[in-house]
């Protein structure tokens, strides 16, 4: 493994004690540090609860630097707050869940809990850093080309793969997509570059069940015939994959700046890689900046809907009850930034074991 920063050979570092056992990667030069997964949590100070569950709210910094993961091929890291809301940012990789932590960053983390929660026990910064070598059982250090793995990237987060189908990838020649299943979606996703396929509102369905705090929601700021409606489409040279001789064309996803492709014919829809994540994440960040005043003129109308017509469809009823969820929510703290800040710190502080 290259560190991140100085992009020189780190070292792998494998300690055993009595009770416990830890391997982390660390570049001698600069001090820069690669954490698994899991072990940002054995890394810290002990506290009740997951210090890595809790910090993964993206920075809305554009000028933050873009570094690679070390284990997941292309895959970018993203950088997140830690517990949350923290001013400390960390490099978080979404596939894999590593962290990269710059030289001194470990030692703000611990100054950081013990200002903010009740510490259960000391981390393995505090052995390393100390020296408490009559708590060592073993210690072994080794190159990190050594001890290298890689993560398989999967197009979602707790996809599970169905099988293999005989559709080909639009973007990958000759390469078959795989049927995969998230969210009770099913959909199809190339293994080379993680572009999935969704037949005609299944991104809605996937879209609006990804994240469990506002999946019902979500719906108030797109819906799938008007996200795609073509007013600005162009041919993207693109083939659909299940009408195999229909260009798709290409067109922005709603009130998003991100390009999709869709087809003409059946309508369904193809995302290039990590593009389902970021549609998602624009979505709720135009839900947490949209007026009271917008949210209650929707439930009027999401209402009125529902209770004067016979035929209503069930979409129309979790619009209606999508409209409700967030007026009620909103105008509890009256300001939808605020909301959004106190929503974003009670869950950290839950994971890590604040009341």
């Amino acid at each position: 493994m290259k560190c991140l920063s100085c992009n020189r050979e780190m070292m792998n570092h494998q300690i055993t004690t009595r009770e416990h056992k830890i391997a982390y990667d660390l570049c001698s030069h600069c001090g820069g540090i690669w954490l698994d997964r899991g072990e940002l949590d054995q890394m810290a100070l002990q506290v009740e609860g997951s210090l890595e569950t809790s910090s993964r709210r993206r920075t809305q910094d554009d000028d933050q630097p873009v570094r690679e993961c070390p284990r997941c091929d292309g895959m970018e890291l993203e950088k997140v707050h830690f517990i949350g809301y923290s001013g400390i940012l960390l490099d978080l990789c979404p596939n894999c869940g590593g962290f990269w932590l710059d030289q001194g960053e470990m030692e703000m983390i611990n100054r950081e809990i013990e200002g903010l929660m009740k510490v259960t026990g000391p981390g393995f910064s505090q052995f390393i850093s100390s020296g408490h070598i009559p708590y060592w059982h073993r210690r072994v250090e080794t190159p990190s080309s050594e001890t290298d793995f890689s993560e398989k990237v999967l197009p979602l987060k707790g996809a599970g793969k169905k099988g293999s189908t005989q559709l080909e990838c639009p973007v990958c020649s000759g390469e078959k997509l795989d049927l995969y299943k998230a969210h009770g979606v099913e959909f199809e996703s190339c293994p080379r570059c993680q572009g999935m396929f969704l037949d005609h509102r299944e991104l809605t369905s996937l879209r609006d069940r990804m994240d469990r705090d506002n999946w019902i929601k979500l719906r108030l700021i797109d819906r799938e015939d008007e996200s795609v409606s073509g007013d600005s489409a162009s041919p993207s040279g693109r083939l659909c994959p299940h009408c195999a001789d229909v260009t798709m064309t290409a067109t922005r996803y709603g009130q998003t700046d991100v390009m999709v492709d869709c087809c003409p014919r059946c309508r369904g829809i193809w995302l290039d890689g990590r593009e389902m994540q970021e549609i998602v994440r624009q979505l709720k960040e135009k839900l947490a900046a949209m007026p009271v005043d917008e949210l209650k003129a929707k439930l009027r109308q999401e209402l009125q809907e529902v209770f004067t017509r016979r035929d209503v469809t069930w979409d129309e009823i979790l619009n209606a009850r999508a409209a409700l969820s967030a007026i009620s929510a909103v105008t509890v703290f009256g300001s939808p930034e605020m909301l959004n800040l106190v929503e974003a710190a009670t869950t950290a502080g839950r994971s890590v074991g604040l009341s």
